[in-house]
């Protein structure tokens, strides 16, 4: 059994701009840290193994778009997010970028809300290694309100658009509360 300890608090600092009602702008920064964790292995034949590893965590920005129509009770969200994986410590990691595209429809039938989208989970080792696991998924989810309280379901599938070695499908939901 191998078990891994480490504590790092790595903050994301960002900031959210409505130059109007209806439009924001985000920017947000995570900085590059690295950490010491300890890796322990247990053995019935060895014992126990203590290994020490720095673990890079990348730098990361991000930017983003929302627009809430005056019209109709929609929004539009669009952000970028690129992460630096690339050191010169670490050769085996390419920087990402990934998008993320969304559309919300509110209150369709009283208390319902409709949700699509697309975004793309890129594959961070270097293109040199192991076979491409690049993703784009594409989301459709739908929340309803009781009360005070918000149930939601979705689900997230990459087999229609990517063309890595894999292809994933999630069902998420949740229960929200309103206070």
């Amino acid at each position: 059994m191998t078990k891994a300890n480490f504590n790092k608090l790595n903050p994301v600092i960002g900031i959210i701009f409505s130059p109007k009602e209806n439009l924001s702008l985000g920017l947000s920064f995570t900085p590059r840290t690295e950490e010491t964790v300890k890796w322990e292995e247990k053995s019935n034949i060895f014992g126990t193994s203590v290994i020490y590893e720095n673990e890079r965590f990348p730098l990361k920005v991000g930017t983003g778009i929302t627009y809430k129509s005056r019209v109709r009770p929609m929004s539009f969200s669009l952000d970028c997010n690129y992460t630096s994986n690339h050191s010169e410590a670490s050769k085996s990691f390419d920087d990402i970028v990934d998008f993320h595209f969304g559309w919300e429809y509110n209150e369709i039938i009283n208390k319902l809300t409709l949700r699509t989208g697309f975004f793309t989970q890129m594959d961070s080792r270097s293109r040199e290694s192991l076979g491409n696991i690049d993703q784009i998924f594409t989301t459709f989810g739908f929340s309803y309100k009781i009360g005070i309280f918000k149930i939601s379901l979705s689900v997230m599938d990459s087999h229609l658009f990517s063309i890595g070695e894999i292809n994933q499908t999630y069902i998420n939901s949740g229960i929200g509360c309103d206070f």
